[in-house]
């Protein structure tokens, strides 16, 4: 090619070079073959005139990252707070569980900032929630032992008949030493001991939890 000669490109001639979006290539048909042509009398150099150069490439902007919301703690409430929520009144609760009897599913209620909740719990063995027994006025926990306080007899006979010496439960008695003030406190209670005068019931305890 002499120098100051152009090129006189024709568009058709880049067909098949042109790929899907899906990166696969077009079927292309046999190449064209470009040749020089000769500057034609009065005619000024055109380079690249018509055709649009892409000279830079669109990225696309990173999104901004968004912050995580903090998780919400939920901590152990008694059941009568449960019961003033909207989700006490919705549901309908009662004012305590079914029965003293010891049970495998038992119903908790927990609750964070404008949040309320009730967990439903499935144990293996059988336990009692001592905050759901009607009459039970108070728990205390020591190192080795657990003392339950009854408010009225018939509470305490009514737990007497229930209750196997050998007992699981579980308590939220932050100010008595059963349990940190974010959890329930679980034991494995032995040796079960029911005084009628006193209306308390004592036992050994092993901390499970």
């Amino acid at each position: 090619m002499k120098a100051g000669s152009s090129l006189l490109l024709s568009i058709g001639a880049l067909a098949g070079l042109v790929g899907t979006s899906s990166g696969a290539a077009v079927p292309a048909d046999p190449p064209a073959i470009l040749k020089p042509a000769p500057k034609r009398p009065g005619t000024k150099p055109n380079h690249g005139q018509g055709i649009a150069v892409r000279t830079a490439v669109d990225v696309p902007s990173v999104p901004e990252l968004v912050e995580k919301p903090a998780p919400i703690i939920l901590n152990p409430i008694p059941r009568a707070n449960i019961l003033s929520s909207k989700l006490g009144t919705g549901l309908k609760l009662k004012t305590r569980q079914e029965s003293v009897m010891p049970a495998k599913d038992l119903v908790l209620g927990y609750a964070g900032s404008e949040m309320t909740a009730l967990v439903d719990i499935a144990l293996k063995q059988p336990a009692v929630a001592l905050e759901e027994v009607d009459g039970i006025s108070s728990v205390k926990c020591q190192d080795s032992s657990v003392t339950i306080n009854f408010s009225d007899l018939a509470s305490l006979q009514a737990a007497t008949a229930a209750w196997p010496k050998e007992l699981t439960v579980l308590t939220y008695s932050p100010d008595d030493g059963c349990n940190p003030s974010d959890e329930r406190g679980w034991f494995a209670l032995s040796d079960l001991v029911f005084d009628n005068a006193k209306l308390v019931a004592t036992a050994s305890s092993k901390r499970t939890s």
